[in-house]
């Protein structure tokens, strides 16, 4: 549920200058050399920013980009109940009523917006989440679950795909877009992360790296 990825964006700036028709014009000034994609970063949400420097109980950010750089979705983890909506956290004990809530991930997905999710521990010792927007519409429960209730066929293409890795973590989500699975397995040190649909057909895959991230303080 927890995995800090690299973030990279392209930004450009085209100047525009005018001159008068009476002489004499002013020298034009030089224009800036063109700035190339691999010398801009790029910039995070000004409001994932301010949760990371302000939330309490900050302790982790994941960032997902694709291969052209271009992220796709950010969240931060907290301990600052206060900052999730109350139509949220009402909407979670309604999913996973008598569960007690432990952590929280405020989020940004491109092209959906904001979401919060609310970890919670059930009666039955099953860790879940709640995704839910900001309203309290959810958008899907995700329960981790034993790697023996993993189905055969979705195992036996983890075991193809990253042969010899070892299973650390299987997700089962549900929400109103159906079914899906995620599978954490490590090789060499390298995690990887496998998503599926229902059907066992694979939906998404990446690797996990550790970064650091330093906000400016005011």
């Amino acid at each position: 549920m927890r995995s800090p990825r690299p973030l990279a964006a392209a930004l450009a700036a085209l100047a525009l200058s005018a001159c008068s028709a009476a002489p004499p014009c002013p020298p034009a000034a030089p224009s800036a050399p063109p700035q190339s994609a691999s010398a801009a970063v790029g910039h995070l949400d000004s409001d994932l920013v301010e949760a990371i420097a302000t939330y309490a109980g900050v302790d982790k950010v994941e960032i997902y980009v694709d291969r052209g750089g271009r992220m796709t979705k950010a969240s931060v983890y907290h301990a600052d109940a206060a900052k999730i909506p109350a139509a949220a956290r009402a909407a979670a004990d309604r999913q996973l009523p008598g569960g007690k809530p432990k952590h929280f991930e405020s989020e940004r997905y491109a092209g959906e917006g904001a979401a919060v999710e609310i970890e919670i521990d059930r009666a039955d010792q099953r860790a879940c989440e709640v995704s839910l927007t900001p309203e309290g519409a959810l958008r899907y429960v995700e329960c981790k679950v034993p790697v023996a209730e993993l189905p055969r066929a979705i195992a036996d293409k983890v075991a193809a795909l990253v042969a010899g890795g070892a299973i650390e973590e299987v997700e089962q989500k549900k929400g109103p877009r159906g079914e899906a699975w995620s599978v954490e397995t490590k090789k060499d040190g390298v995690t990887h992360v496998l998503r599926f649909s229902a059907a066992g057909e694979l939906t998404g895959r990446g690797v996990q790296v550790t970064a650091k991230i330093t906000v400016e303080a005011r």
